[in-house]
Formats: structure tokens, C-alpha cells, sequence
């Protein structure tokens, strides 16, 4: 009898301890990946905001850019932010990329692109988060996580688009 109602409390016992862990893990999980996107998102729109004050910054002294500077800075944002940056013309088409095929061959898939000019002139649709959002761009066959920043001129013309991408 008393080895009956031991099995019977052991089990019930340990159902409940396995039950409570799974339901802890759920939370974790769920806690944990919430975490790490909203991280990635701040990550993509610091990069794709740094390229924008550093072409600001060159138009508001009427400076001309250095391309090969230029395109170093894309390179080392995009390996601090583990990112693939580009820049897109204000007609989406992709001008510039910071992607290793694209500094081996001049050539990538991105810069073959031309992006939606939906996401470049209704970024609003994509939620709170305005500037960065889940999306493929017509590039990807995965969603990847992307920010968005608009070069915007003094007369608040867009002329062109800082992408930053991650999977």
C-alpha cells in the first residue's frame, strides 16, 4: 500500500515539476527572443543612422566624398554591426554595398536589387518600430532583419536609402 501511494505521489510530483520547467522554458524562450530581435533592431538602425550623419555631414559643408573613405566607413559599420549595408538610389535601385561579393567582384545580389519603393516611402506600415522590420526586400528567400534610414535633402526630398540587413 505504501510503495502504491509512493509511486503515485512520485508521479504526480514529477509530472508537475516537468509541466512547470517546460512552461518556464516557453517564457524564457519567448522573453529571450524578444530580447535578442529588439536588440538586432537597434543595432541595424545605429549603423544605417551613422552612414546617414556621415553623408550629412559631407553635404552640409559641401564637401565631396571620398568614395574609397566612404566605402571603408560602410565596410567597418557593417563588420561592427555584423550587418550588410547598402545604399539605394531615391528610384530603389541599389548603388553600394558593404557584402564581401560585392567588395570581391563589385557585384552582389544586392546590388543588382531595386527594393520596393513601398518600403522606402511607407515605412510606417511596418509598426511601432519604424525604421526597422522583418522583410525579404525581394532579395532574400528568408525574412531578414532590416533598418531603414531616408537621405533626406533640406527640402525634405528623398534622394536616396541606407539599408541594413541581417538573417
Amino acid at each position: 500500500m505504501k510503495l502504491k501511494l509512493f509511486k503515485k505521489y512520485f508521479f504526480t510530483t514529477s509530472v508537475i515539476i516537468v509541466i512547470s520547467l517546460t512552461f518556464m522554458m516557453l517564457i524564457l524562450s519567448f522573453v529571450l527572443n524578444n530580447y535578442i530581435a529588439e536588440n538586432k533592431y537597434k543595432t541595424l538602425t545605429k549603423a544605417c543612422v551613422e552612414i546617414v550623419e556621415h553623408i550629412e555631414d559631407y553635404a552640409k559643408y559641401n564637401k565631396q566624398i571620398d568614395i574609397k573613405n566612404f566605402y571603408n566607413l560602410i565596410i567597418t559599420v557593417s563588420d561592427v554591426s555584423e550587418s550588410d549595408i547598402f545604399i539605394a538610389d531615391s528610384n530603389a535601385k541599389v548603388l553600394i554595398c558593404s557584402c564581401n561579393d560585392y567588395r570581391e567582384n563589385k557585384s552582389c545580389m544586392h546590388s543588382s536589387a531595386v527594393i520596393s519603393k513601398d518600403i522606402v516611402e511607407d515605412k510606417s506600415r511596418f509598426g511601432d518600430n519604424k525604421s526597422a522590420f522583418l522583410s525579404t526586400l525581394g532579395i532574400y528567400k528568408k525574412p531578414h532583419y532590416v533598418a531603414v534610414e531616408n537621405l533626406m535633402s533640406e527640402s525634405n526630398q528623398v534622394y536616396g536609402t541606407v539599408f541594413s540587413t541581417s538573417p
